[in-house]
């Protein structure tokens, strides 16, 4: 009898836990309201600054920053999207605009010569180091190969050589991405011959 007592307290025990958790879990409302709502996505081009994204869209820096996760240097990439939020406090001529918001949109080429991949990358955060990853063009990002690691030091511009695996010399044409090795930044480039 007190084995059944024990049993049925443990199981009323696990379904009062289950009911506590079930109520601090996110909702789908409280998921969604914590995502920014964009009016727009934006595609940023050469050029392109931070500073001057918000200026045309007459938003904040602050409100731009938290609509988009651009990583910790706060960089911009040729090609990605960016969010540009429904309401946002207006543009202020007197916000101290950061240097990281006067910076042009990092951008890289890449280039197949042989069995090497050559990347020029321009414009990337200094300090950074960033996953250089190959695959087919339809290869998603996790399943791509990682050929090497491409750090930007204290130079905005530089370029890298990275040797082609052997199950990918035949490859063509073939995907060349970018990812920052401690953020969620991937920017990626067919290469050309």
């Amino acid at each position: 009898m007190s084995q059944l007592r024990h049993k049925i307290w443990a199981a009323f025990a696990i379904l009062l836990a289950l009911s506590f958790f079930s109520v601090l879990a996110p909702t789908d409302a409280l998921a969604a309201a914590t995502k920014p709502s964009c009016r727009v996505y934006y595609n940023v081009e050469a050029g392109d600054t931070i500073l001057g994204i918000v200026k045309a869209y007459n938003l904040t820096i602050k409100k731009f920053l938290l609509s988009n996760t651009l990583g910790d240097k706060n960089a911009i990439f040729v090609g990605q999207s960016v969010c540009i939020p429904t309401s946002s406090p207006k543009f202020d001529a007197n916000e101290k605009v950061p240097d990281y918001a006067k910076r042009v949109a990092a951008d890289f080429s890449t280039v197949r010569k042989g069995q090497s991949i050559i990347v020029k990358a321009k414009n990337f955060p200094t300090n950074s180091a960033y996953y250089v990853k190959i695959g087919k063009p339809e290869t998603t990002s996790k399943d791509m190969v990682k050929v090497g690691v491409l750090n930007t030091e204290d130079k905005h511009n530089l370029n890298g050589s990275f040797t082609v695996p052997n199950n990918y010399r035949t490859t063509w044409p073939m995907k060349v991405c970018l990812k920052d090795v401690y953020g969620r930044t991937l920017i990626c480039r067919t290469a050309t011959r």
